[in-house]
């Protein structure tokens, strides 16, 4: 078949784009498949063509009501018979088009994934001539996908009603994991996969680490002569924020989330795609099914929870094929937004726990619990977005069913028109301010009864902070000027008694644990994203696994940075890692002070008390001056690398992440050494052995058998985990001598380093020594200790004795 010819015929096109023709061979072939490829690269045509080409309806899953439109109505301007079924029709329409869908009338019909729950449905499916089945949007099917929806699995329950081959899903937005989900999901049989176009030449990418993101954020839009601009935050009261002070620095920026109302939405989406607002301020609710040509910019504010959807939300840049800029903005601090969201989105069983146990306490003898998120949250402490999840979950599982009625906010105006001017002219500034932009907001029906009234839009509308409205309806209601009614929420949750008994077998919270860990590191992915000095389109295309590209792409941040930022940020990363190798040395035992005195080499009592001069890391950043050590250590603090104890006087220690920070830069030990290379690294951990023997007093097997120290030499551990799980070590080795055996295998300490054994310190001595800090008696220390006060001054004296 001449695809070329039939390309041409049914769209116009001369030529297919990288990667389609392929795709649609495999599917006309009978293939299931597997396409990822980026946003605007073409990946309805790929299903498109095959539709017109095959025998029968394609049926066509997408989440996106307003994108069916748009392909149906494209497709019946070209007179392909296509059609779309979804809850935006009337049910006349709905059951005429399910009548032609079942008389073979349709090349392609588009359907939302929560049809296939409708048995009617499946059964009109049943009697169907089906070409194959296309899954658009398919990384929503996966736990792992960053937009993933419940919906989806739906399409596996209708395939065991009636089986469709062959099966092609598409994605813009799918890492190795997620692939793999679709493809086990789906039942894809021996899936042709095409993973293409993933290198947009006309974009660059900037990662930028920056403290006032607004005025770099001002700076970019004043750089942008034509065109528009996206710029994306993470949470809504950011969205508010930044398009508020773009407002006040002159930037007509339209703030966008899914707390306005669906008319402001409305209106703020028409106006940008319109070219009447230039500049928009969103969060991810934005940009689904928007297709604007002319975005010269992408701006993120915040990091994304993964790469797929940084990458997505990004794409949405230069799609009329002209050179574009996306940007990430970043600081230290912007992690926690992230991990908190993250750690909302993945509840553990107690906070599950608590929120059973208030929806029990307060739901009356029939199961009905009329308590809005916000109150729940209220009462057991939890934050709301947690509430959310864990609500969700149980409806999911129809432990509970919801039901909700709101009502907005409303505004009457019960002075008369005098007396409101009176008022106007003897108030403050900010309050006239407020009166003329609710005057021009308001309708004159506001003076007879009340009218609808949204502080939010007034705040953006008029570029006026929420906090000045707020106060200047509060002062107006106590003059008895207006009558304003706060919006009100009603929510209504029935809940299902007897699985209500029985909630924990609908929660799996290992496998919860479990997300949250490969979302933290799908989140580690986005940090080294920003951070990396390679080349930005490389390691986007290396994630997503296309290698169809060669060399650097000379455009983005790491490719264009001068000498001298070069060089700043090899500094910063030398400093870092200096910070946690010296770290771990005196890991648990000084401060940040102590610290920096160590890494420059100092000298002083405390130094020389514990002769921290003969470790091998002291003195390590001695040509560093105390500020640049200052300041990567309070780095290493915000990346969560070091952790600071509570008390008086707050030690420093490594954390996991310090660890695996370490280990990885360290060396690469995924390999097993030459025969030469284990006797040498056996020699020196004998070497090592004796002399702690020697000032322990016991003999070399007291500390460690040969073979264990074989075993280390054939498969050198990286970290002490891993140590302790050597057969012959154990925990007491591990804990007491590990650091010292990894410093050697990790050739930080030669064989002439004098060895000191680690200050082992009696644990109980810490907590005394902290609660004496906090004030508490020694008769209140023994009973929390379950001792007597003897006990308590015998412990304190032996450890200052062998001080």
């Amino acid at each position: 078949m001449n695809l070329i010819k039939e390309l041409n015929r049914y769209f116009g096109f001369s030529e297919f784009r990288a990667g389609q023709e392929e795709i649609v061979r495999s599917i006309i072939e009978g293939g299931d498949t597997l396409a990822v490829m980026p946003t605007g690269g073409g990946k309805s045509l790929c299903y498109q063509l095959p539709a017109i080409l095959l025998d029968g309806t394609a049926i066509v899953i997408s989440p996106l009501i307003a994108l069916m439109k748009d392909q149906v109505d494209s497709l019946n301007d070209n007179l392909i018979p296509a059609a779309f079924i979804n809850s935006s029709l009337s049910l006349p329409d709905m059951q005429e088009k399910i009548g032609n869908a079942a008389a073979g009338n349709y090349k392609l019909l588009y359907v939302a994934p929560e049809r296939l729950e409708n048995e009617h449905f499946i059964r009109v499916l049943q009697n169907m001539k089906i070409s194959f089945l296309a899954v658009d949007e398919a990384h929503c099917i996966s736990e792992w996908g960053h937009d993933f929806r419940p919906a989806y699995l739906n399409i596996t329950k209708a395939l065991s009603a009636r089986p469709i081959k062959p099966i092609a899903a598409f994605t813009a937005t799918a890492g190795p994991e997620v692939q793999e989900d679709i493809v086990s999901i789906l039942g894809l049989k021996k899936a042709n996969r095409f993973i293409r176009g993933f290198d947009r030449p006309n974009l660059s990418y900037h990662t930028i680490e920056c403290k006032n993101k607004i005025e770099k954020v001002a700076e970019i839009l004043r750089n942008t002569k034509q065109g528009s601009s996206i710029i994306y935050c993470g949470s809504r009261k950011r969205v508010d924020e930044i398009s508020f002070q773009l407002g006040k620095l002159g930037f007509a920026a339209a703030g966008y989330h899914a707390g306005l109302p669906t008319e402001s939405r409305k209106i703020i989406q028409d106006d940008f795609i319109k070219g009447e607002k230039n500049v928009i301020v969103a969060t991810n609710a934005f940009g689904m099914g928007i297709d604007k040509a002319d975005v010269r910019n992408v701006i993120h504010c915040d990091y994304t929870a993964t790469l797929e959807a940084y990458y997505q939300e990004a794409g949405r840049a230069g799609r009329d094929g002209h050179p574009s800029d996306c940007y990430l903005l970043h600081s230290a601090a912007d992690y926690h937004l992230q991990d908190y969201f993250i750690s909302c989105r993945y509840p553990e069983r107690e906070d599950v726990e608590r929120v059973f146990g208030a929806l029990m306490h307060y739901a009356d003898a029939n199961g009905i619990v009329r308590l809005s998120n916000t109150l729940l949250g209220n009462s057991t402490g939890i934050p709301e977005i947690k509430i959310a999840t864990i609500m969700d979950h149980c409806e999911r599982f129809g432990i509970i069913e919801r039901s909700s009625k709101s009502a907005k906010a409303q505004i009457y105006l019960k002075a008369s028109r005098d007396e409101l001017i009176d008022y106007y002219h003897n108030t403050s500034t900010h309050r006239r301010d407020v009166i003329t932009a609710i005057m021009r907001q308001v309708s004159a029906n506001a003076f007879n009864t009340f009218v609808e009234f949204d502080i939010g839009e007034l705040s953006r509308k008029y570029s006026i902070d929420k906090e000045k409205i707020e106060d200047t309806i509060r002062a107006l209601n106590i003059q008895n000027i207006i009558d304003f009614q706060a919006e009100k929420s009603g929510n209504e949750v029935k809940i299902d008694l007897s699985k209500a008994k029985n909630w924990k077998n609908f929660f799996d919270f290992a496998n919860i644990s479990e997300l949250k860990k490969k979302a933290l590191l799908k989140l580690d992915v986005v940090i080294r994203y920003a951070e990396t000095h390679e080349c930005k389109r490389n390691f986007i295309l290396n994630y997503f696994q296309d290698d169809e590209y060669s060399g650097e792409c000379g455009r983005c941040s790491s490719c264009n940075a001068t000498q001298k930022v070069r060089s700043q940020r090899q500094k910063s990363s030398y400093l870092l890692n200096s910070v946690l190798n010296g770290l771990w040395d005196i890991d648990g035992r000084f401060g940040k002070v102590m610290l920096n005195h160590f890494l420059r080499g100092v000298s002083n009592e405390k130094t020389n008390k514990y002769s921290l001069s003969t470790f091998e890391n002291f003195g390590l950043l001695k040509d560093s001056s105390e500020y640049d050590i200052k300041q990567a250590i309070d780095e290493a603090e915000s990346k969560r690398y070091i952790r600071v104890s509570s008390g008086l006087y707050p030690t420093l220690s490594l954390t996991n992440e310090g660890l695996s920070y370490i280990s990885k830069r360290k060396s690469e030990r995924e390999f097993s050494p030459s025969d030469d290379e284990q006797d040498a690294i056996y020699a020196k951990l004998k070497n090592l052995r004796s002399e702690i023997a020697a000032k322990e007093g016991i003999t070399d097997r007291g500390v460690a058998s040969d073979r264990a120290l074989r075993l280390v030499a054939q498969n050198p551990p990286s970290n002490l985990k891993d140590f302790e799980k050597v057969k012959g070590v154990g925990k007491y080795v591990a804990d007491k001598y590990g650091k010292l055996f990894l410093a050697v295998l990790n050739e930080q300490i030669s064989d002439e380093t004098a060895i000191l054994p680690e200050v082992d310190i009696d644990p109980n001595v810490k907590i005394i020594a902290e609660q004496i800090e906090n004030g508490k008696s020694i008769d209140v220390i023994a009973a929390a200790l379950k001792t007597d006060k003897g006990s308590i001054a015998r412990t304190m004296q032996n450890a200052i004795l062998s001080d």
